[in-house]
């Protein structure tokens, strides 16, 4: 069984305890143009504005994909805030979105946090397609759990929804009682895996094409499960 697992969640991600929150941002770095980085930004104060504006003296704007992280502030269910660079839809995003989740996760279990949380991503303002987004993170937490094992610290990802947006959560839902994760497509056999085993880096299908990511194929991975299915963010789980 894999270690981390997908716990679903709606309410206000601000009530979620978890040990670091992922969002989008602009590339400017502008915390108030997105909104869920400007909800943050109003309730952790200026400082983690402030965090990201210092970073802007090595790179203007931030690239597709970048993340970035910094302190909490005034926040006090999080440590840690990861930012990641999204702009609008056009097909093939999600790739980067998936890498990115990807990231997000390295830098949280290489600093040995247990939770993170993660709303929908940019299935807002930037139109990104929910069903997508939900593959996308799911699909992050299991090539996590591939890579790592049982080695990860991180035990629980929090997928934070919007409580009013119906068709949101219904997605979600399916996407994770469906566990569609590609990963059968790609490994098809434990024993073709081992016949054909990288060094070590192999190219998955659903990354960039210019990018690796780092597996152990000797691994048997299943989807992560969907546990607490539609817990309300705050309540004791």
């Amino acid at each position: 069984m894999c270690p981390a697992q997908i716990q679903l969640c709606y309410g206000d991600i601000l009530k979620a305890k978890a040990d670091v929150c992922i969002c989008s941002i602009h590339r400017s770095r502008d915390m108030k143009l997105f909104p869920v980085s400007h909800h943050i930004l109003r309730k952790a104060g200026a400082t983690v504005q402030k965090q990201l504006n210092e970073k802007q003296c090595k790179i203007e704007e931030l690239g597709m994909g970048q993340v970035e992280m910094t302190e909490a502030g005034d926040l006090k269910s999080f440590k840690k805030l990861l930012f990641i660079c999204l702009k609008s839809y056009i097909k093939g995003n999600e790739k980067y979105l998936l890498k990115s989740l990807i990231k997000c996760l390295e830098i949280a279990a290489k600093d040995k946090h247990t939770i993170v949380a993660v709303p929908a991503l940019a299935t807002g303002g930037l139109n990104y397609p929910p069903e997508e987004v939900a593959k996308a993170t799911l699909e992050a937490v299991a090539l996590h759990n591939l890579n790592h094992g049982r080695t990860t610290t991180i035990k629980t990802v929090k997928v934070v929804l919007f409580d009013d947006d119906i068709d949101l959560i219904r997605t979600y839902v399916m996407v994770c009682n469906a566990g569609s994760t590609n990963l059968n497509d790609l490994y098809r056999t434990r024993e073709s895996r081992l016949s054909q085993r990288p060094s070590p880096g192999v190219t998955l299908a659903t990354a960039p094409p210019d990018e690796t990511c780092y597996t152990d194929t000797t691994q048997e991975c299943k989807p992560p499960q969907a546990t607490g299915i539609l817990q309300k963010v705050g309540s004791k789980n």
